[in-house]
């Protein structure tokens, strides 16, 4: 995971955050579902997904 990444799972949903002060691509997986925002995410950003 690229340094500034946080990926927790909780309740069924993965979250991704991004601690750092660039863009970060976050791996998720093509057949997942995501809810809110996108694979790349700004910094102070976050998405949500469910596989």
């Amino acid at each position: 995971m690229p340094e500034g990444v946080l990926v927790e799972y909780s309740n069924g949903f993965w979250y991704g955050f991004n601690y750092s002060s660039q863009n970060q691509e976050i791996p998720i997986p093509n057949n997942a579902k995501v809810f809110l925002g996108q694979k790349t995410i700004k910094p102070a950003d976050v998405v949500i997904w469910k596989e």
